[in-house]
């Protein structure tokens, strides 16, 4: 296949491609029907086209591909053309592959490894019902789907079973595979031992480049199709055996393995013959492709993609702070390098070097933010002909968040006694000591990151103390202190006594950054 035949099938798309090739798929159907005395059981040409496009009808409408509509015109001397809905064997199939297919390998590129052990040890995943169903098994290394048809229509009686794998990531030559099989049967409904098959195998390997994209020229790709035929009529069999093939080289080489009682096509037919064939495997061709271009080794799952970096810690680092970052990529099935390269790109601050790609393994030099307070994260990318691996680094000066060292009245504290931000609420219970009968909670509403309200709630057997008032926050390099200003009353079955307090509360920073949360 020519880079320019290529390029219109991109171009094309998969349905004008498929009504192109639907000639050869009717004639191979067609030509079966007739070795095999289908067409005269079925009371002549005109008869058998008809019911052969039913039987394509049908079988379009399972697939709820395009709205049938009825022939208009057909030629005396069949050669395929006119047949304008429907489609047979290898129509079905690119346009039942093309709808699921491409669908199915995108939704399993995005799913983890541990999603895809999962969904494959439940077995294929069936759907459908009787006489139209599909089955999907899904594996570590590869994706298989099963569609299956039953139809009747006008005296004939037609099955359809489509096979289709595909490779989730590249081998170690960047080599991905797609493997497409048709198997149409047609016989007569009221006669037996009238009937045949067209089987069709077909092979698409496509090769991706140092970029982890399928290389667009012709080397990029080489296919192959097999069309073996068989038909019999009570007890005679006949059969034909075909293959094309299209290298890296784009030379396309045609073998006849065989015929035992018909040919394919008949000595005048041969000219016409060779386009037919030729549009069939272009069908093949881009039925396949589809089912590769959700580019499943895009995920990220055919590459561990591991990122060290020099110090280690990363978060709540001092600001300043630089790093050596080396970013290692792996083939997960083999653990072989997988060479290529790694890009890295920075949101937030400081400064990361170099930008661009660079071959791995790759190193790059990242100085974090230069204030405190501050996060940055880069994202990691490596690609290569065994695929994409993806990592994401984060980074942060967070100071430290703080830690009550003593509850007023109390030696111990409730919870984790830790303040992440003072801008938000924050509360500390008290225990131990005389506390140990008592509940007692201190609760802080800040207006700023300095100043707010709180409130002083303890609770011991039927005596209620509860002050509330003001608080201000005094910070230095190691810590705080909270100095309050409260009023309130004591009650209890004593009576009932009412004051000010203004116990002041230490706080200590604490070594590691707790983030952004309230505490």
């Amino acid at each position: 296949m020519t880079q320019a035949e290529l390029d219109r099938l991109r171009v094309d798309g998969p349905v004008a491609t498929a009504r192109r090739a639907a000639p050869a798929d009717y004639v191979l159907h067609y030509r079966l029907m007739e070795s095999t005395g289908m067409v005269q059981a079925l009371g002549g040409q005109q008869q058998a086209l008809d019911a052969l496009q039913a039987i394509g009808n049908a079988y379009q409408r399972k697939a709820e591909a395009l709205v049938a509509r009825p022939p208009t015109w057909r030629p005396a001397a069949f050669t395929g053309e006119g047949m304008d809905a429907g489609f047979a064997g290898l129509g079905m199939a690119s346009l039942g592959m093309m709808m699921l297919g491409g669908v199915t390998t995108g939704m399993v590129g995005q799913m983890s490894d541990a999603q895809i052990a999962e969904l494959a040890s439940q077995g294929p995943l069936k759907l459908g019902s009787q006489g139209n169903s599909v089955d999907i098994k899904v594996g570590q290394d590869s994706i298989e789907q099963t569609m299956e048809y039953t139809v009747g229509e006008q005296g004939l009686m037609g099955s359809l079973k489509v096979r289709a794998r595909v490779d989730l990531c590249p081998d170690p030559q960047g080599k991905v595979t797609a493997d497409l099989s048709v198997k149409s049967n047609l016989a007569l409904s009221d006669k037996d031992g009238i009937g045949g098959f067209v089987d069709t195998q077909f092979k698409l390997e496509r090769w991706l480049d140092d970029d982890a994209r399928l290389i667009q020229t012709q080397d990029g790709s080489a296919s192959e199709m097999h069309i073996a035929m068989s038909g019999s009529e009570h007890g005679q069999t006949q059969s034909a055996d075909i293959s094309l093939s299209t290298g890296r080289d784009g030379q396309t080489r045609t073998t006849e393995h065989g015929q035992d009682g018909f040919s394919i096509f008949r000595p005048d037919e041969m000219a016409h013959a060779g386009d037919l064939l030729k549009s069939a495997m272009m069908l093949l061709y881009i039925t396949s492709e589809s089912l590769l271009r959700q580019a499943p080794w895009e995920s990220g799952r055919c590459v561990q993609l591991d990122v060290t970096s020099d110090p280690a810690k990363r978060s709540g680092a001092r600001p300043n702070t630089a790093y050596t970052l080396m970013a290692i990529p792996r083939a997960r099935s083999d653990k072989a390098p997988a060479r290529g390269t790694v890009s890295a790109s920075l949101s937030g601050a400081s400064t990361l070097n170099p930008t661009g790609k660079v071959k791995a393994d790759a190193r790059f030099d990242y100085a974090n933010p230069d204030k405190r307070d501050q996060r940055a994260s880069i994202a990691f990318e490596s690609r290569s002909k065994r695929g994409v691996g993806k990592a994401t680094l984060d980074f942060d000066t967070m100071q430290g968040g703080y830690r009550i060292t003593l509850f007023p009245g109390c030696p111990g504290f409730h919870g984790s006694g830790e303040v992440c931000d003072l801008r938000k609420p924050f509360s500390f219970q008290g225990k131990g000591g005389d506390c140990n009968q008592a509940r007692s909670t201190m609760s802080f509403e800040p207006s700023d990151d300095r100043h707010g309200r709180y409130r002083w709630l303890t609770v011991i057997g039927s005596i209620k103390m509860d002050y509330s008032g003001s608080y201000t926050i005094e910070t230095t390099e190691d810590g705080a202190l909270i100095r309050t200003s409260a009023s309130g009353c004591a009650t209890g079955p004593g009576g009932r006594a009412c004051g000010g307090t203004a116990p002041g509360i230490p706080l200590v920073r604490s070594a590691d950054s707790c983030g952004a949360a309230g505490g």
